[in-house]
């Protein structure tokens, strides 16, 4: 499994990366996903008011 990013979705608002407590996310312009320290804890999909994150 993944963390996916849907970029049409995603306006920055950066409220993923605040929820991330392993610095796995990063917002420039639109988030990106470090899945090496991603640990699939799913924080950051209940933060997301837009939807822009997914498991594949």
């Amino acid at each position: 499994m993944e963390r996916v990013i849907v970029t049409e979705r995603c306006v920055g608002c950066a409220f993923c990366m605040l929820s991330c407590r392993f610095d796995a996310i990063d917002v420039l312009g639109k988030a990106e996903i470090d899945h090496e320290k991603c640990t699939l804890c799913r924080r950051c999909i209940s933060y997301c008011p837009l939807s822009a994150l997914v498991v594949e």
